[in-house]
């Protein structure tokens, strides 16, 4: 028993970002515990979020269904919140199914929790301190994750993480567009179609070195964790905010039409320029953006935000620029990309 809890944290812990590890979680729990379904769960402004889902089909193979779905068992959401270590949430006889839930912490603060749902006693009973364990590892584990993943000043995603995901959201649009059987595919590229895309800004500060060289480093700095707040408060849960470096940031939109995305990076660059900031007062930004396109290399998409980055930059700044039209427009040139020749961060 000890060397297959062994060989079960081994695998939690050889992952090197929190994706990975959440993952490697739920099919750890779910084999182990000889489940029949396991979610993960995470706390987002006092909701409790099903992330992953991982349930055994009839041949007894198991799917994978990623989420964003609220938990509406008002009950459990509040025992969840509530909860200082694993509990059981429902015991139905006489076919002995049990759900077990595990609260993940940081500190006080419940961050998550994940439950494990199993409808026949088995070999492998389900022993809290066994649970406990598994908790206790992952919390600490992915604290670690969740520090090497941040920028130190902004705690926004740091660029090593931006390369990793931009990767991974590339790939998932990939599958998604080449599964036509999986019915959570089809819903996936249904999100792709009818001017549905996801977006890709890269957001510069105008004139950001005449702060650091008038007022000093300790303001620039102080204007860029006031920038991260504010982006924080405007984006939505399931968008993507990246410090890329300097006074640049990346934010990657989740599925939305042309028009709404063009008007949210505009009401982000409205809000920027009505806030007050330490000492200098009135700041501005510049932004580019583009289609987050799976047929494109990473880095060219990149290049394509910088392009329109750059046109915001050279023609006025506080403004948004999008890639897409200046290309229509015939004010830069869209290169050809090979066809089937797609590139990935390694």
């Amino acid at each position: 028993m000890a060397q297959r809890i062994l060989n079960a944290l081994k695998q939690i812990t050889d992952k090197k970002d929190v994706d990975s590890l959440e993952m490697t979680l739920v099919i750890t729990l779910f084999e182990y515990f000889d489940c029949k379904n396991v979610t993960l769960y995470q706390v987002i402004a006092n909701q409790l979020e099903k992330k992953i889902i991982l349930a055994a089909d009839e041949s007894g193979d198991f799917q994978v269904k990623l989420t964003s779905d609220l938990e509406r068992n008002i009950e459990k959401k509040n025992k969840i919140l509530e909860a200082e270590s694993p509990f059981y949430f429902s015991i139905l006889e006489p076919c002995m199914e049990t759900s077990l839930i595990a609260p993940i912490s940081s500190g006080k603060e419940i961050i998550g929790a994940f439950e494990i749902h199993r409808i026949k006693a088995t070999s492998n009973p389900l022993d809290l301190s066994n649970i406990a364990i598994f908790t206790e590892i992952y919390q600490n584990y992915l604290a670690v994750l969740h520090a090497s993943e941040r920028d130190k000043l902004t705690h926004l995603y740091n660029r090593n993480t931006f390369e990793i995901k931009l990767s991974r959201l590339l790939i998932e649009q990939r599958l998604a567009a080449k599964d036509t059987a999986n019915d959570q595919s089809i819903k996936n590229r249904r999100k792709y179609q009818n001017n549905d895309s996801a977006w890709l800004a890269i957001v510069d500060v105008d004139h950001f070195k005449k702060v650091n060289d008038n007022y000093g480093h300790v303001c620039g700095d102080e204007i860029l964790l006031t920038l991260s707040n504010i982006m924080r408060s405007k984006f939505r849960r399931q968008d993507l905010l990246f410090r890329f470096g300097g006074e640049e940031f990346i934010i990657i939109l989740a599925p939305t039409q042309f028009e709404q995305a063009q008007r949210i990076f505009d009401d982000f660059r409205e809000q920027v320029e009505r806030h007050t900031f330490p000492l200098v007062k009135k700041i501005t930004i510049s932004v580019g953006f583009t289609e987050l396109n799976d047929q494109e290399y990473p880095m060219k998409i990149i290049e394509q935000a910088d392009k329109a980055l750059y046109y915001a930059k050279e023609h006025g700044r506080n403004q948004v620029i999008n890639y897409h039209r200046l290309v229509n427009e015939g004010l830069v040139e869209h290169p050809k990309t090979a066809e089937g020749d797609i590139d990935i961060f390694e």
